[in-house]
C-alpha cells in the first residue's frame, strides 16, 4: 500500500517519519503494538507498523545492527562480565568494548546467544529523514512558543493542532481534537 506523501514531496507520510525516529537508536523489532494503539498507527500510516518497518528496510532506511551492538543492547553489563569471565577475558572497559571483545573472541557463541533477536537502526539516509522530521517538529514548537510569547494563544494552539492533524492519527474518543478557543461572553 502506498503511503501519503508529506508536504515536502517525500514518499513518506509524517506518521512514517515519526515511526522512523523511533529507530534513531537501536530498537528491537518485536513485539509490535497491539489493540487500539496498533489501530491508530495503522490508520495514520495507511499500513501496519510491521509493513512500514519492512518497507523502511527494503528501501535501506533501516539496517540490521552489527553483532557487537546487538550484544551491548541486549545484555546487561553484569551479564557481559559473566560471559567474559567464562571465557577468561578481560572484564574492564565500557559496555561496547566488552561486547566487541566477546564478538571477536566467540562470534559463533554470540550469534547463538542472539538467535531470533532482530535489532534495527536508521541508516544514514534514514537518519537524515528522521532528522528532517525532528527539525519540522522543532520548528512547530518554536512557532507555537513564539505565538504564546506574543500573546497569540489561538495561533499557538492552531500550530500544534495542525501538526498533530498532519500526522494523520485518528481522534481519541472522548477527547476533542481541537480545543474550543471561543471565549464565553
Amino acid at each position: 500500500m502506498s503511503s501519503l506523501p508529506s508536504k515536502s514531496g517525500s514518499p513518506w507520510s509524517l506518521a512514517h517519519l515519526l515511526l522512523l525516529t523511533k529507530f534513531l537508536t537501536v530498537r528491537k523489532v518485536e513485539p509490535f503494538l497491539t489493540g487500539d494503539w496498533a489501530d491508530r498507527w495503522k490508520a495514520a500510516l495507511g499500513e501496519s507498523e510491521q509493513d512500514a518497518i519492512r518497507r523502511f528496510v527494503s528501501r535501506g532506511l533501516l539496517v540490521s545492527c552489527p553483532l557487537a551492538e546487538k550484544i551491548a543492547y541486549t545484555f546487561s553489563d553484569a551479564f557481559l562480565k559473566g560471559m567474559l569471565r567464562e571465557r577468561g577475558l578481560k572484564l574492564s572497559g565500557r559496555k561496547d568494548e566488552k561486547a566487541e571483545r566477546l564478538c571477536s573472541t566467540d562470534p559463533q557463541g554470540m550469534e547463538t546467544a542472539l538467535a531470533g533477536v532482530e535489532l534495527l537502526k536508521c541508516s544514514e539516509t534514514g537518519r537524515q529523514l528522521a532528522d528532517e522530521f525532528s527539525d519540522r517538529k522543532t520548528r512547530m514548537v518554536r512557532v507555537a512558543l513564539e505565538s504564546l510569547q506574543e500573546g497569540k494563544c489561538e495561533a499557538a494552539v492552531r500550530e500544534v493542532c495542525d501538526f498533530k492533524d498532519a500526522l494523520g492519527f485518528p481522534p481519541i474518543r472522548f477527547f476533542p481534537d481541537r480545543p474550543n478557543l471561543q471565549r464565553n461572553a
